[in-house]
């Protein structure tokens, strides 16, 4: 698994508008979405239930995808990277956030209270790190990357097949074009606001998903956003309320598109851009600011 070692860029976009079209949201979209999202909290919880009984453990919890641990963490934190670490500490009987709630096993939050505190209080002791305070300093975070490091490798229970050819790594800074930020207009298609230079080396890359963030809920001001291939389309998804990440209540959401597939030749570059159609709510003018950017590991690709 390779990622993006460094931010991309941290840009800015003014939408405008002269004629705003009224937006219909897909009600029975948004419904599926719900659905997948409870048969998934469903499976995390059976998960969590299976490896308590058995000892093993099934490797990344799902909720730790495209996550590192690189800032501490303590009461009143909240983010991806608190719901991965909740989700590590399910992970074992003597660790568990809660037995049934929030936090439970499937029922992961984004918030650090008290019970996280003490979850990871009894995690420390576990693993002999001092002080057992409840705060997760560099000595705890290394600890939870090698633990994600190694679930990554596969599970207990049965052998792993080390893989075979050269490792890869990517590289990415922002393309001259398209020129990033700039004024677009509501009602648009397929409107180019980020070019990213992806460059591969050791190895041939598969790029199979990228992070766009936004400061501001981006369902409002964005319809749908589509990475291409250089000038070819290769995933188009509508954005709304139900499949965007809240990384932070009303701050910080992460349009996630994933099943991309781009293969970047060894030593090479390829640029990989981002589009939107950008939309205003009804009865606005504009113009609104939008920020958005791709974090730093927001580009995740495989060995190819």
């Amino acid at each position: 698994m390779n990622s993006l070692k460094r931010v991309v860029a941290v840009l800015s976009i003014v939408s405008m508008v002269a004629v705003v079209a009224p937006v219909a949201q897909a009600v029975t979209a948004e419904e599926l979405a719900a659905q997948i999202a409870a048969l998934q909290a469903q499976l995390n919880q059976l998960l969590a239930q299976y490896q308590q009984l058995t000892g093993t453990s099934a490797g990344v919890p799902a909720a730790c995808a495209g996550v590192t641990f690189t800032r501490n963490l303590s009461l009143g934190a909240s983010g991806s990277d608190v719901k991965c670490l909740q989700a590590i500490l399910n992970q074992s009987a003597d660790t568990q956030v809660a037995a049934s709630g929030a936090g439970s096993p499937g029922n992961e939050t984004t918030y650090f209270g008290s019970l996280t505190q003490a979850a990871v209080v009894k995690f420390q002791t576990k693993n002999a790190i001092s002080p057992a305070a409840g705060y997760v300093g560099p000595i705890t975070r290394a600890k939870l990357n090698d633990i994600l490091s190694a679930g990554a490798g596969g599970g207990a229970g049965g052998g792993v097949t080390p893989p075979t050819g050269a490792e890869g790594s990517i590289s990415a800074t922002v393309s001259a074009s398209p020129i990033t930020g700039g004024t677009v207009y509501a009602g648009g298609t397929g409107v180019a606001i980020l070019g990213i230079d992806v460059k591969a080396t050791g190895s041939d890359v598969k790029v199979n998903r990228l992070d766009v963030r936004f400061t501001t809920r981006p369902w409002l001001y964005v319809s749908a956003i589509t990475v291409a291939d250089g000038d070819t389309d290769v995933a188009t998804m509508a954005v709304t309320s139900g499949n965007v990440i809240e990384e932070q209540v009303g701050t910080l959401y992460t349009v996630r598109v994933a099943g991309l597939n781009i293969n970047v030749p060894k030593d090479t570059t390829k640029t990989i851009k981002v589009k939107i159609n950008p939309i205003l709510p009804v009865g606005d003018s504009g113009p609104i600011t939008v920020t958005y950017y791709v974090p730093t590991y927001g580009i995740r690709g495989t060995d190819g």
